[in-house]
């Protein structure tokens, strides 16, 4: 299991936690986001139509657009104005038409406590390359991770794989 789970010493005295669920979430998730939050990541969920304001100050987050809700229909269905930020502050992208798998969203919560900024697209599969069109167009990133299912495997359920943006080339690290 990952070192995300070690509970920080302020929070060991405690027998028990209490994580609020609601009607879409999954503790396959949700619990990985719970622990980054004690550990001072902030995320947030964004549906259909929702505004989210972008931090005033450069911080490292996490963030879900949620295209499995009954009102997602796409990248059309979410605030522009949102999306556009989003897309462009960004550090990586993951569109997940899976079913969560924890191990994943607790690496993806390890790459926020590395300071990074971590967009994912929860959305089915019909509308998985929908979500690769609109990141190629809206973010500068060479690539995405794509998590798409398995069917008739019953050891594993997702199946993560980078695509690669073509005439994109990865940012070069500068000497110091």
């Amino acid at each position: 299991m990952s070192e995300l789970f070690h509970l920080p010493p302020a929070l060991q005295g405690f027998r028990m936690a209490y994580i609020e669920l609601g009607e879409r979430d999954d503790v396959r998730f949700i619990a990985p986001l719970a622990f980054g939050r004690v550990h001072g990541l902030p995320w947030g969920r964004i549906g259909p139509g929702e505004e989210f304001e972008q931090p005033t100050v450069p911080i490292a987050w996490i963030f879900i657009i949620d295209d499995r809700s009954p009102d997602g229909a796409g990248p059309n269905s979410f605030h522009a104005g949102t999306l556009q930020w989003i897309f462009t502050d960004a550090f990586q992208i993951a569109i997940d038409a899976a079913e969560p798998a924890m191990w994943l969203y607790e690496r993806f919560v390890e790459e926020g406590l590395k300071g990074k900024r971590f967009l994912i697209v929860q959305t089915v599969e019909e509308r998985r390359l929908l979500w690769r069109d609109f990141s190629r167009e809206n973010c500068g990133l060479c690539e995405v991770l794509e998590l798409t299912p398995i069917v008739g495997n019953p050891d594993e359920c997702v199946l993560p794989k980078i695509v690669r943006f073509e005439g994109r080339s990865p940012p070069q690290k500068k000497d110091r």
